[in-house]
């Protein structure tokens, strides 16, 4: 396959406390082809949305910090570029829809001049032609009456708007890649679905890659061509989205599609025990606590296994459970 528009080689990343260094990611290697969407899977405080904030350098500093590993964007090292460099970066050629748009949009100043601000700095638009191109933006991502709810300030829109919104300031200059991080969560399943269907759209009409983040497996069956599983920091499975659903292989994944909810069945499947602090993480695999395959072999960190040239999974006893 051709070179990745964006390769993550060996990220690690630490926060600082008062019980001393935390890692959130744990060596994670990350390959996004060009045209390509990859699904970040994983529960909640896995490390997925530490990820993509290292990727655009967004972490929280002091605490915050990328400790081993590089980012690599188009060749170039984003943790070596400088500062301003970054800024030219972000938001113009790698953009991102955050988590929750209520406390991402600025409170005080109207959505129209949140995206034409970013159209200005990065396109050099005047501001007459920026005004333009985001009433353009809000009727591309599907907002009615684009040239009134323009002057609208967040707290006049509904959930479903904000989220448009974000969509339409992280699509604004075009970028190549876009980090969606949970874009459907808190949304109601008929917005979920506009939103999906607006991402893929926009995803073929610009050409751009979609690193999508999220933890839920119909999102990920719906978007993405490749998946990676995350769980405590650490990847644990890769794989194209067709594998993936057809053969999961790695004891935690194998739980996660247990625990969907099924109509012909009454009992729900949750996988026993629970996520392991990030202080105090066992030896070798994390998810050996929980896992019904343990064995002593995993008290040592488990190696990547080739299943197929498009899957891998990181698991000592992936033949027994497989089987």
């Amino acid at each position: 396959m051709n070179t990745p528009l964006l390769n993550i080689q060996g990220l690690v990343t630490q926060f600082s406390t008062r019980r001393g260094p935390v890692t959130a990611v744990d060596g994670l290697d990350l390959q996004l082809h060009s045209g390509q969407t990859l699904g970040l899977v994983g529960e909640s405080g896995c490390g997925k949305s530490v990820a993509a904030l290292s990727i655009m350098r967004l972490l929280p500093k002091p605490a915050g910090r990328v400790a081993k590993g590089r980012i690599l964007f188009e060749g170039r090292d984003l943790l070596e570029v400088s500062e301003a460099d970054m800024r030219r970066v972000r938001g113009n050629e790698i953009s991102m829809i955050f988590q929750e748009p209520m406390t991402s949009l600025n409170p005080v100043y109207t959505v129209g001049f949140q995206i034409y601000e970013a159209l200005q700095k990065h396109r050099k638009l005047s501001r007459r032609q920026a005004g333009q191109e985001a009433v353009n933006m809000l009727q591309l991502v599907g907002i009615p009456e684009p040239a009134a709810r323009i002057n609208d300030y967040p707290h006049q829109m509904s959930g479903g708007m904000r989220q448009r919104v974000m969509i339409a300031m992280a699509l604004s200059c075009r970028p190549k890649v876009m980090i969606a991080d949970e874009p459907t969560t808190a949304l109601d399943v008929t917005i979920q679905a506009q939103i999906l269907d607006l991402i893929s759209r926009l995803k073929q009409e610009i050409g751009m890659s979609v690193l999508l983040i999220t933890h839920d497996l119909g999102v990920v069956a719906e978007t993405c061509q490749q998946v990676l599983v995350m769980y405590a920091g650490r990847a644990v499975e890769k794989a194209s989205a067709v594998d993936l659903f057809e053969k999961p292989a790695h004891p935690y994944t194998l739980g996660l599609f247990a625990s969907i909810p099924k109509v012909e069945d009454e009992i729900l499947h949750p996988i026993s025990g629970v996520v392991p602090s990030l202080y105090d993480l066992p030896e070798g695999c994390a998810f050996q606590d929980r896992c019904a395959y343990r064995q002593a072999q995993c008290l040592k960190r488990p190696p990547w296994i080739e299943i197929s040239p498009e899957h891998w999974v990181c698991c000592w006893r992936y033949d027994t459970h497989h089987a």
